[in-house]
């Protein structure tokens, strides 16, 4: 979870290009899933996820939200 990566490598193993990546990344910023770690402008920044999503916690929710909603049926 501490990994640092840069946005080439991030480019490099999603094939996609810069401009896409560039867009993508600014939103995963903006939601705060990814944050800045440290670099430099003209050599690069090193980012670090900055949010885990649980996708398990996340399925038990909606599927406890799920069954109180059948209950009341």
């Amino acid at each position: 979870k501490d990994y640092a990566f840069t946005r080439m490598e991030i480019r490099h193993a999603l094939k996609t290009s810069k401009t896409r990546q560039h867009v993508y990344m600014q939103e995963l910023q903006d939601y705060e899933y990814v944050r800045q770690v440290n670099g430099h402008a003209n050599r690069g920044f090193k980012y670090q996820i900055g949010y885990w999503d649980s996708l398990e916690a996340i399925r038990a929710k909606i599927q406890d939200h799920l069954d109180k909603q059948l209950e009341k049926i």
